[in-house]
């Protein structure tokens, strides 16, 4: 199988401890910063609030690209599905518990060849993105899988994500 795939797991905490790229040489950068982290859209709010060293206790998900159907289950249960649309980003730090939490993305392909999908996960300082394209069956099946682990601390902070490896059917 020959699938086009991009893959980005990240953590604030390996970037510098100063104000990255541009935005340090900017005057006021970090006032910049901490009025995106109080009023903008999701997930620059998230992203600009990890940057700020402020450990966040919220995860976001977003399910896009996706042809023909994908899901997403936290911990076993299902909180969100789409065919064919954009989920946008949903907010599902309800779904997750203290401690280790196991998220199941998966795809399944309709009756004509070629998939794809991204998934997406931001809680500001741990950041997910992954994608993935092929132009093949099979079809009227699954075609794919990836879980991601996320650690949750005892006062409900995002400790981390791990992403495993994808599985192909």
């Amino acid at each position: 199988m020959d699938v086009a795939r991009t893959s980005s797991l990240r953590s604030t905490s390996q970037l510098p401890t100063t104000l990255p790229g541009s935005l340090a040489r900017v005057p006021n950068g970090r006032a910049t910063l901490e009025t995106i982290a109080k009023g903008a859209r999701e997930p620059d709010r998230s992203i600009a609030a990890g940057l700020l060293g402020v450990q966040g206790k919220t995860i976001i998900a977003r399910l896009s690209q996706v042809d023909d159907s994908a899901r997403l289950l936290v911990n076993g249960v299902q909180v969100l599905a789409t065919a064919n649309r954009d989920t946008g980003w949903v907010d599902i730090s309800g779904a997750l518990r203290p401690g280790e939490n196991r998220l199941d993305f998966s795809l399944d392909n309709g009756p004509f060849g070629g998939w794809g999908a991204r998934f997406q996960l931001s809680s500001g300082q741990h950041e997910f993105d992954e994608a993935w394209v092929e132009n093949a069956c099979p079809c009227n099946a699954k075609v794919l899988d990836v879980n991601v682990r996320v650690t949750v601390g005892a006062g409900g902070e995002i400790v981390s994500l791990a992403a495993g490896s994808p599985r192909y059917y």
